[in-house]
């Protein structure tokens, strides 16, 4: 089990020599943790929701990397299409390999 203290106290921590002064915001762990929480010094730490937090985060990160690469895809087709319409065939080119070069590079990081 783990904990975060909420109320500084004095104690051992497992596989510590010394009682010393845990401090309010430590994270705790073992029997140290155990006897805290019963004794309302400190909350316990649900692992499992830490877990499901973690997930969530990494998941949220790859949307927003995904999104970067789907807005960086746009912008370039933009430009390519831009530049066809006024006629300029090498800027247009040009442009439409750079889209094509961010539409590889956002497989290669979804894949």
């Amino acid at each position: 089990m783990q904990a975060k203290v909420t109320k500084e106290f004095r104690g051992r921590p497992d596989g510590e020599p010394l009682v010393r002064t845990i401090g309010v915001d430590e994270i705790i762990e073992g029997d140290l943790a155990v006897v805290a929480v019963r004794e309302k010094w400190a909350k316990e730490i649900d692992l499992k929701a830490v877990d499901r937090a973690a997930k969530k985060r990494a998941e949220a990160e790859k949307s927003v990397t995904d999104a970067r690469a789907a807005l960086d895809l746009w912008k370039t087709a933009t430009a390519a299409a831009e530049a066809d319409q006024k006629g300029d065939a090498e800027k247009a080119e040009a442009a439409a390999a750079e889209a094509l070069k961010v539409a590889e590079d956002a497989l290669a990081k979804l894949g």
